[in-house]
């Protein structure tokens, strides 16, 4: 009684110890594996916060002198513009002189978009670039009702043509002009003392895109005074700033004093310029917002900003999209401007997770060391029983699938236990042997009847199926052709490619008989579809053929032209034989109609002839064509017998008026109008002139107008052969 109760206390005593080993060394393993974590995230937010601030920062100098290389050269043309006024080089009434100055630098400053003037009589004058030319504007307000002339000019100077606008122009109330006068008055009336003046972002008047004008009085050699503009287009800030990060995931963007975005960040909505301009457009005559633009981590960065009064060249940390972000925003003051509203803002911001992806590599290094020192630790635990009990789980898995017949190759077996390695091999020559024969069945069906215990009896059921044979055609000259290797390597890429296209459609090869096939659908498993599955299956089959035989003329094999016939109805469908050997299958009137249809397609001419049984249970979505009225061999009751074209709206328009012609004629022939008959099939033979069912209704209208039939004449063509 003792040894029968020390046996089971080992056992337990055993695996306590496994499971304490196992513990052990995995709590060990965690603590050690913590630390190092704890150690690496705190390290990597040093990291980061250092290397984000290096990187804004150097991204805010990039920014920066993009800035200056923007504006500097208008500065510059400004100022010589004043010396070439002072010596009368540009005159705003010279328009061809003025031309001659203005169109270089529109040239060569494509964000320069226009150039203007104005004074205090109400004479103004503009250009700016058109496409590849330039348009001029001239406008008098001094004379009452008076419009603007335009012009277009090309880039030669040459007049292309002239025209008048229908909108009055007073430079005089311009932004641009009455910012200059007041800086001119603020300089004591002294042109070469006066300060650029710089005007806020805006909408341009002409082209609807963000701009920003550089206006300075000017003195003609008569001492008259007048003002000259400069219009820029900032969409060349937004043009860099999109394309600018300064990390693999950070964005730049620039926003005017107010707010307003005028230089873009990189994101998917905003990528092309064209995008950016649609943002910027709108029915709006102002700037966009960050929050207009929806774009969170840009929102987020703004209202920081603001919230803390706009704080220059310090880094800042918010939140947005469930990360961590770091941002820094640097004053840029325009040049030659010392008013409040006399900057801009440069934006650079990076997600702290450019930064940590070293400190976050390492952390996956150590759960990855972490993970394999609790591997080791468990195969130390467990070493022993594995050795034993893993390649008998695996044969037992193995075993389960094959009961399930599924006969693929599976994992081998490894093992040092000799008793596991003969019952391992034992097992693999048991599969090997049944997928061997498995070939000669269909798996599926076996696996079916397994599963309703109809396995390996005689009997029968009868259930409603859709049965297809197919045949090649000429098949014995084919065959006498070819050598034996060569036709069974023919067949066999012809037989692979037709069952796959079965069984992708839900079939059931039944047996090849030869070169024949014939499948079912509906058994052993239950297919509502069936006739639709089945009609879907020979119109891919049909396809498939098309390309095959158009490749074996290329390759000089012959071509396997295949008839398809398909049934549906009730037939008896199970076991057939003896009970040494058994045969899955179908046998009743609809699988010998089956077979009679795909004999009869050669009189035809037609791949695929279907009964109607099969047409009307196959339900819409296929357009058909009525072929004949057929009584096979045995039988009285004749059946509408039809052809498939092809699923609705995939059909050539061609093929349905033959379709729709040829039934024309057909039901004109049933009524014995043959005369008629004949004409409607001189419509459909302008389609098809080759057409065997064409040509073979033909004949017969000829011969019965030549000899009508009696009044018992039914129409129905009944077949004499099998």
């Amino acid at each position: 009684m003792a040894q029968e109760l020390a046996h089971p206390i080992r056992q337990l005593v055993m695996l306590a110890l496994r499971w304490s080993l196992l513990v052990s060394l995995t709590l060990m393993i965690l603590v050690v594996s913590g630390i190092l974590l704890a150690v690496n995230y705190y390290g990597g937010q040093q990291i980061a916060e250092e290397l984000s601030g290096q990187y804004l920062h150097k991204t805010g100098d990039l920014v920066e002198q993009k800035l200056v290389d923007f504006f500097q050269p208008v500065v510059k043309n400004l100022l010589n513009a004043q010396k070439w006024a002072k010596h009368g080089v540009v005159k705003p009434e010279d328009v061809k002189g003025s031309n001659a100055v203005y169109i270089p630098i529109l040239e060569e400053y494509d964000q320069v978009t226009s150039i203007a003037t104005g004074d205090a009589d109400g004479y103004s004058y503009r250009l700016g670039a058109e496409k590849e030319n330039f348009q001029s504007r001239i406008s008098d307000a001094s004379k009452k009702d008076a419009l603007p002339e335009l012009a277009l000019w090309s880039p030669d100077g040459e007049l292309l043509k002239s025209w008048t606008d229908k909108k009055p122009f007073d430079a005089r109330d311009r932004p641009w002009y009455l910012g200059a006068m007041e800086n001119y008055k603020r300089a004591g009336q002294q042109v070469h003392q006066t300060e650029i003046y710089w005007s806020d972002p805006f909408i341009l008047r002409t082209s609807k895109s963000p701009g920003i004008a550089a206006s300075l009085p000017y003195e003609h050699p008569s001492g008259k005074v007048y003002v000259m503009t400069f219009n820029l287009m900032l969409t060349k800030l937004s043009d860099f700033t999109a394309s600018l990060h300064p990390s693999p995931n950070g964005k730049a963007f620039v926003l005017s004093e107010q707010g307003a975005v005028i230089g873009f960040p990189a994101d998917p909505r905003y990528a092309t310029s064209e995008a950016r301009a649609l943002a910027v457009k709108g029915d709006s005559e102002e700037l966009p917002k960050p929050e207009e633009l929806d774009i969170p981590d840009l929102m987020a960065a703004a209202k920081l900003w603001l919230g803390q009064g706009k704080p220059n060249d310090q880094v800042l940390a918010f939140d947005s999209g469930g990360e961590r972000w770091r941002v820094i925003f640097r004053r840029y003051r325009l040049p030659f401007r010392q008013t409040p509203t006399s900057v801009i803002w440069m934006g650079m911001m990076v997600p702290e997770r450019d930064f940590l992806e070293q400190a976050k590599r390492q952390q996956r290094n150590i759960l990855a060391v972490s993970a394999g020192a609790l591997a080791l630790a468990m195969l130390l635990a467990f070493g022993l029983a594995r050795i034993y009990a893993q390649p008998l789980r695996k044969l037992a898995e193995q075993s389960e699938k094959i009961t399930e017949l599924d006969l693929r190759p599976g994992q081998p077996i490894r093992t040092h236990v000799l008793e596991t390695y003969q019952l391992a091999e034992s097992q693999e020559r048991m599969r090997t042997a049944l997928d061997s024969f498995a070939r000669y069945i269909p798996t599926e069906v076996v696996r079916e009847l397994l599963r309703r215990g109809e396995a390996a009896r005689i009997g029968a059921r009868a259930c409603e199926v859709t049965v297809m044979f197919s045949d090649v055609r000429g098949f014995t000259t084919i065959s006498e052709r070819m050598t034996p290797e060569a036709l069974t390597a023919h067949m066999a890429d012809y037989f692979e490619s037709l069952m796959n296209l079965i069984i992708l459609e839900r079939g059931t090869i039944d047996k090849m008989i030869g070169d024949a096939i014939m499948a079912l659908w509906g058994a052993p498993v239950d297919d509502k579809n069936h006739a639709r599955n089945a009609v879907r299956a020979c119109l891919r089959c049909q396809l498939f053929l098309k390309d095959f035989n158009e490749k074996c003329k290329q390759d000089g094999r012959p071509p396997l032209i295949t008839g398809f016939g398909l049934s549906s109805g009730i037939a008896m469908v199970g076991n057939m034989g003896a009970p040494a050997r058994l045969n899955y299958t179908a046998i009743g009137d609809i699988v010998n109609l089956a077979s009679r249809l795909e004999g009869t397609t050669k009189m035809y001419g037609t791949g695929i002839l279907c009964s109607e049984a099969t047409k009307d249970q196959a339900g819409p979505g296929f357009e058909w064509r009525l072929v004949d009225l057929v009584a096979v061999k045995g039988k009285t009751m004749p059946v509408k017998v039809y052809e498939p074209l092809g699923p609705v709206g995939a059909v050539d328009q061609a093929d349905l008026d033959f379709a729709r012609a040829y039934e024309a004629a057909f039901h004109q022939y049933l009524k014995q109008d043959f005369a008629g008959a004949l004409d409607s099939l001189d419509g459909a033979r302008k389609i098809r002139p080759e057409d065997v069912s064409l040509h073979r209704l033909a004949v017969l209208c000829r011969e019965y107008l030549e000899a009508p039939p009696g009044k018992d004449w039914d129409g129905v063509e009944r077949l004499k052969t099998k």
